[in-house]
């Protein structure tokens, strides 16, 4: 009985080993060394660097993504305007303001104005009037699981 014990127990044991040996070999992130990724909303290459991607009345850089891609974080730049976001926003998305002041009002009429030095979320499906005293620089944190906000960007 003990001899059968044991022979389970090593069996087990090695079945175990196996298994997380397979694991590892497949896992993309062995034998990769992965880094954290620094930038200062008050270095002046920032905006100047080959990766940002600018449009009429924005303009952005990402900073990094996540391994699935539905999340990634950056640095971003508005200019003075208003939008009236009357498609559901497609993102749940984080902003934390550096310089400037925007305001968000939602279809109820609740206002919410954000400065410098101050944070706000904006929730996926939400809907009002975004204004922006401009220029306005903040950082953000966009999770994307649809890649709804992508395609947008493109169209």
């Amino acid at each position: 009985m003990y001899s059968a014990l044991t022979g389970s127990f090593h069996c087990a044991v090695g079945a175990f080993t196996l298994a997380a040996s397979l694991f590892l070999m497949t896992s993309p992130a062995i034998g990769q060394v992965m880094h954290p990724t620094k930038i200062a909303g008050n270095d002046p290459s920032a905006f100047t660097t080959p990766d940002i991607h600018t449009e009429a009345t924005y303009k952005f850089r990402i900073m990094g993504r996540s391994a699935d891609q539905n999340f990634r974080a950056g640095l971003s730049w508005t200019a003075k305007g208003v939008t009236d976001v009357d498609e559901p926003n497609t993102v749940d998305e984080f902003l934390f303001i550096l310089k400037g002041r925007e305001k968000y009002t939602s279809l109820d009429g609740t206002v919410v104005d954000v400065g410098a030095g101050e944070g706000i979320f904006v929730p996926k499906g939400w809907r009002g009037k975004w204004e922006s005293d401009g220029p306005v620089e903040f950082f953000f944190a966009v999770y994307d699981p649809d890649k709804l906000y992508e395609k947008r960007s493109r169209e």
